[in-house]
């Protein structure tokens, strides 16, 4: 029998493990990391700092900022750019193991980030300005930035951003 009066059983018992498929992880709902927390806090120049706020509002939907933190180190990781933020932050075990679920799409984030332009220009200046930060890295970030990609832009900005609280915020 069809239609919505019908009962179906489900084949493996009314509380099915389904772990371990697709699309059934639990959402990251944990404590931050300390690094998150520092990247929760101020940056001390005004271009990161504008830069970070705008960023880290953008890029989940609910606007959490403990969860906007989690979702911008993944980011920071997820492509060969990792490689230079992995020299500033140690990453903890369960961050990439983690799923924010309130995450946006790169194409999501990018399309809003883009009338936001004008901050990233001014943000990359004062980052190769700090002592700390190797000139190459900041050249290498610039290029990503201006990678017709929409993933390597974002992932350059959440890169950015890391990488300028790991330096410059106690």
């Amino acid at each position: 029998m069809s239609g919505f009066g019908s009962s179906f059983d489900f084949p493996f018992g009314d509380d099915p493990d389904i772990s371990g498929f697709p699309g059934t992880d639990l959402c990251w709902a944990g404590t931050p990391s300390p690094f998150e927390t520092q990247m929760t806090k101020p940056l001390p120049t005004y271009g990161l700092e504008s830069l970070r706020l705008r960023f880290l509002y953008t890029v989940v939907d609910n606007h959490a900022t403990e969860k906007a933190a989690r979702a911008t180190l993944q980011m920071a990781f997820e492509t060969e750019l990792s490689a230079v933020v992995a020299k500033f932050v140690t990453l903890g075990s369960d961050v990439m193991r983690s799923k924010v679920c309130e995450r946006r799409s790169f194409l999501a984030i990018d399309r809003d980030m883009a009338m936001m332009r004008f901050l990233v220009e001014p943000a990359m200046d004062e980052l190769a300005d700090v002592p700390q930060m190797p000139a190459p890295y900041v050249d290498l970030l610039r290029r990503y930035i201006a990678s017709d990609y929409p993933r390597y832009r974002m992932c350059a900005i959440a890169t950015s951003l890391c990488l300028a609280t790991a330096v410059l915020v106690p």
